[in-house]
């Protein structure tokens, strides 16, 4: 009977003259809101050439339909996935060889749509195609299985898998692939905003493993897992792939011809019952070796250790750009600094928890912002500045630099709706300084999807969870951000957000370790110290709390209760809230 039903309802489907299969193309132009923001009438007449002058044209010589503007894109339509191919194509070379402003992305699909009185078409196909624009690379093309075996002839394509992709709000996985328009000229592929974020491109590892697959998706994986960090330029893997036959090429010709300041290079080894791999990260001006990361592995979980190595090399690569990066700007003028490299310097006095580094980390990070003013991380950062303020006791006026801090976070999210940084300090903020815990956990839900290999999201969320009394997920959290950056320069706070987790948990022996872990790499962060202070006590080693209490005046001398009950209790529940009043009080805080 069901079948009977089934097959009813997709006689009715075909019948309908509403539906139609087709080729479903999504444009968006890359970075637009940002490009906007700089400069909107230059952003806005460039979009209108590109779109009149070339979008256009090419759609009707291809036999395709435009559906509708999305403002900063196009969806249209093809009766064949050929000629939705084909006006792909032509349409990137073209705007390359143009050399036009504007980079773009597209996402090809194929399936069933629903068109409605206007025009306009609906359905599962053309979501996917949404969806999947956001995975294309600059200037690149993405497609899904479904166009691709519609295909006659593909061996004439440079199609490099992309994986199976999880799309937000799309139940069902879509496979796809990317597919590498023209490799002339790799340099023009890489254009540079203001930022000047440091670019990085992954080159094929070497192995003695007969099958490539392992060794293919690892790379893959790890291009696409350094894509997840927004604080990095990389390079697509189509593009690295077509420097194959040239091997004797050095790191700076590959970093001339790609236009990288990094190379990362390794190599993965069989040995009885292991995986042995070694891991370099070159700058490529110079062809000095930055750091090299040695792992040796179980071989009986293959998958298992492709996580893992993953999630090691990109710990490695992040901190250690950034690292590098911020060494080399320091011997040039200040002048010279780029926003991104005014905003390195800002972190790295806020990490000192020094006030009078402190306070001066805001004036770098609003030197960053005033360089390039769509670059969202410095206004997240300004946001994280804020509420660090106002946690050390060192705002005059707590809730002014609340507000600031939200406004901060906010011009972040309206720059970049996608960048994990910003929507993590949105969310962090949103629950510090509004107690708007819905909000602000939907924020780093988004956060840790838009970047899940970014620690910051991590550790945000952690701390958020931590306020709901849901401890254990926030141990999690805290656990996943010290695994994605062991090395991180604001490791005092992943440590202490992971002894919160544990003090909600009720394991405070757990507390205190990670809190005193905190206090080593950072004896002034006074939010570790208050976990201490209440984690000792709520275990009745009233000796110890006081002696933290101590700490705690000494870094925060105008702490008291009845302040910081007023002014920012952290739980969302008031018996959280209330219990942990009494820990201070029975610590020797004063009221």
């Amino acid at each position: 009977m069901i079948r009977d039903v089934n097959l009813r309802i997709t006689e009715t489907r075909d019948a309908d003259a509403r539906y139609k299969t087709c080729a479903i193309a999504f444009l968006d132009i890359v970075g637009f809101s940002k490009l906007m923001s700089s400069d909107e009438l230059t952003t806005f007449d460039q979009w209108e050439t590109l779109r009149f002058g070339l979008v256009m044209p090419l759609l009707e010589a291809h036999g395709g339909t435009f559906v509708k503007s999305t403002g900063d894109g196009v969806l249209a339509t093809f009766a064949t996935a050929a000629a939705a191919l084909a006006w792909a194509t032509a349409l990137q070379r073209e705007a390359r060889a143009r050399g036009e402003g504007l980079r773009m992305r597209i996402a090809l699909n194929f399936g069933a749509v629903i068109h409605d009185a206007e025009g306009d078409i609906y359905g599962d196909s053309v979501n996917v195609a949404a969806r999947l624009e956001h995975h294309a690379r600059p200037g690149g093309i993405v497609i899904t299985r479904e166009l691709r075996d519609r295909l006659s002839d593909t061996s004439d394509l440079q199609l490099a898998p992309a994986g199976t992709l999880r799309l937000k709000n799309i139940e069902k996985p879509v496979e796809a692939w990317y597919l590498t328009v023209d490799a002339r000229s790799f340099a023009d592929q890489v254009t540079r905003s203001g930022q000047r974020l440091p670019s990085i491109a992954v080159l094929p590892f070497s192995s003695d493993m007969e099958d490539p697959y392992f060794l293919n998706g690892v790379v893959d994986d790890l291009i696409a897992s350094l894509g997840g960090v927004q604080e990095l330029d990389v390079i697509a893997q189509s593009s690295v792939r077509a420097l194959g036959a040239h091997a004797e090429l050095g790191p700076s010709d590959i970093g001339e011809a790609l236009g990288v300041d990094y190379l990362v290079c390794g190599s993965l080894q069989r040995s009885p019952g292991h995986l042995r791999t070694e891991v370099e990260l070159i700058e490529t001006r110079t062809g000095m070796v930055v750091t090299t990361e040695r792992s040796r592995f179980a071989a009986d979980a293959l998958f298992h250790v492709q996580d893992q190595l993953i999630e090691k090399i990109v710990a490695m690569i992040a901190p250690e750009v950034k690292r590098d990066t911020l060494r080399r700007a320091l011997r040039r003028p200040p002048g010279n600094f780029t926003a991104y490299e005014q905003m390195l310097r800002a972190l790295d006095k806020v990490s000192s928890l020094n006030r009078t580094d402190f306070e001066a980390a805001r004036t770098y990070l609003e030197a960053a912002i005033a360089a390039d003013p769509g670059f969202a991380n410095p206004h997240a950062w300004l946001a994280r500045w804020y509420t660090i303020r106002v946690g050390q006791g060192w705002s005059e006026d707590p809730a002014a630099d609340s507000a600031a801090a939200l406004a901060s976070a906010q011009r972040a999210i309206r720059l970049d709706r996608r960048n994990a940084l910003a929507l993590a300090s949105f969310g962090h903020v949103t629950a510090y300084t509004a107690r708007d815990y819905d909000t602000a956990i939907d924020y780093l839900d988004r956060a840790v999807a838009a970047g899940p290999n970014n620690p910051i999201a991590h550790t945000l969320r952690s701390v958020t969870l931590s306020f709901l009394g849901r401890g254990e997920e926030a141990r999690q959290e805290a656990e996943k951000a010290l695994r994605l950056s062991p090395f991180d320069e604001q490791l005092f706070q992943f440590f202490s957000f992971l002894a919160l987790a544990c003090y909600v948990n009720g394991t405070y022996d757990e507390a205190e370790r990670w809190g005193r872990r905190s206090l080593a790499e950072n004896p002034n962060y006074s939010n570790t110290i208050k976990v201490l202070v209440v984690a000792t006590s709520a275990a009745g080693d009233l000796d110890a709390a006081r002696l933290h209490a101590e700490h705690l005046m000494r870094v925060e001398p105008d702490f008291r209760l009845s302040r910081y009950r007023k002014g920012r209790p952290p739980f969302a529940e008031d018996w959280r809230t209330d219990a942990l009043i009494e820990h201070f009080r029975a610590a020797g805080i004063a009221d």
